[in-house]
């Protein structure tokens, strides 16, 4: 009798430990469906940021070139607008006397 006993218990624990074996078993198999279909939506979306991040750099550099040049044609500005500045007083200086004498005829 002290045979059954034991082979009762004996049972009863190698079925709890195929019944843990499944229970996790089938944990692990819904947590790999569930990793695969994270996978099949994230990659997707990872090889469009990496798009865009490529695209991004793209417009930085370009960017910068772009701001270069700005940065060069602002000094450009600077010089004519200083040029045309002289001329205007010069041309000021120059018509000064031609007022003055229009002033004195009254017109």
């Amino acid at each position: 009798m002290d045979w059954i006993v034991l082979l009762i218990i004996g049972l009863a624990s190698l079925a709890l430990i195929v019944a843990g074996f499944a229970y996790v078993g089938i944990k692990a198999w819904r947590l790999l469906k569930r990793g695969m279909s994270v996978s099949r939506d994230v990659a997707p979306l990872a090889d469009s940021l990496s798009r865009q991040a490529a695209v991004l750099t793209a417009n930085a550099d370009r960017l910068s070139t772009n701001g270069e040049q700005l940065t060069a044609n602002l000094e450009r500005l600077q010089a004519s607008v200083a040029r045309l500045q002289v001329v205007a007083d010069a041309l000021s200086d120059a018509a000064s006397p031609y007022r003055r004498v229009r002033k004195y005829l009254g017109r």
